[in-house]
């Protein structure tokens, strides 16, 4: 690989990289708790991750060395497009399509807007299709005393709770604690 080949390829345009990489990096440092947290932070790291490897690529000279290093490039990049959209297919079409749809619909049909919405179940996300759906926030429900902490925090006096039972969703309401 002739690197001074490389070298000139990237004369000048480090700078495209350090302002690409610059702000992600503070933000994901910075905010390390949001980077954990949302599946969608990387997107910000997207230009740097699609050009960094562009300008490496352009400065390849042909000697036959690096035509074999291209050719496994270009098979590991292909590799990984063909990966990416399994994947991508596995994730939004593992379930039926509707899924989110159905269930967002029927939460924002039966939640009344004063209430807190809640979803108990073990092996469900609250994404945000299913938000987007529902119209409104959603919690994880963890237990009653957590979920009334919640409700207070809002200034709600009522909540919903819906869960899923033999693959059916149900839901129970819960209204202002009762004092005996």
């Amino acid at each position: 690989m002739n690197w001074r080949g490389l070298g000139n390829a990237l004369k000048n345009k480090y700078t495209a990289v350090y302002i690409l990489l610059l702000p992600v990096a503070l933000h994901h440092l910075v905010f390390f708790n949001f980077t954990a947290e949302h599946d969608f932070s990387i997107l910000k790291a997207a230009p740097l991750i699609s050009i960094f490897p562009a300008l490496i690529y352009a400065g390849l000279n042909s000697t036959p060395r690096e035509r074999v290093f291209k050719y496994v490039l270009n098979s590991l990049i292909t590799l990984s497009i063909v990966l990416a959209v399994i994947g991508y297919l596995r994730v939004n079409y593992e379930k039926d399509p509707s899924f989110y749809k159905d269930i967002g619909e029927e939460i924002a049909l039966l939640a009344g807007k004063d209430e807190v919405v809640f979803i108990k179940a073990d092996d469900f996300r609250i994404d945000p299709q299913l938000i987007f759906y529902a119209g409104r926030n959603i919690a994880p429900w963890e237990d009653e005393r957590k979920a009334r902490e919640l409700m207070a925090a809002n200034g709600a006096e009522r909540g919903i709770v819906f869960f899923f039972e033999n693959g059916v969703m149900g839901h129970m309401r819960l209204g202002p604690p009762r004092f005996y």
